[in-house]
């Protein structure tokens, strides 16, 4: 099944995409762990994302005004793939600085306010990812 953003989505809700470390950026946000807790957080396993909330969940469509914004959220994704393939031990503060780069990206993305920010990042204490 193919759908208007330009991503597959098959029966077991596995999402292909033509931009993953975009996507991969996403589902690795403040933004996206605060809307998953916030809105979503019931039924299954706890930390369950389940393909019903992945297909209700808006992804910014990657517009000419909006491209590099995208193109900037993967080079920040490689940089974090490549940080943790260097081993132990891993400089967390540099993958944490990363991460924090991602998020006010990602902020941008979804015309955050101030506020908006602010509570989400009260909210949500970020967990180092362990595994991308």
């Amino acid at each position: 099944m193919h759908n208007d953003n330009n991503k597959l989505s098959h029966k077991t809700e596995h999402l292909i995409s033509e931009n993953p470390k975009f996507l991969l950026g996403i589902f690795n946000s403040k933004f996206f762990e605060f809307a998953f807790y916030r809105f979503y957080m019931g039924g299954g396993i706890e930390g369950e994302i389940k393909g019903e909330f992945i297909k209700r969940f808006p992804i910014p469509s990657i517009t000419k005004k909006n491209k590099y914004l995208a193109e900037k959220i993967e080079d920040l994704v490689d940089q974090i793939l490549e940080l943790k393939k260097q081993g132990k031990p891993i400089n967390e503060k540099r993958i944490e600085e990363l991460y924090t780069e991602i998020d006010n990206i990602i902020y941008q993305l979804y015309n955050l306010t101030e506020e908006e920010k602010k509570i989400i990042n009260e909210k949500i204490t970020k967990k180092m990812i362990k595994e991308l």
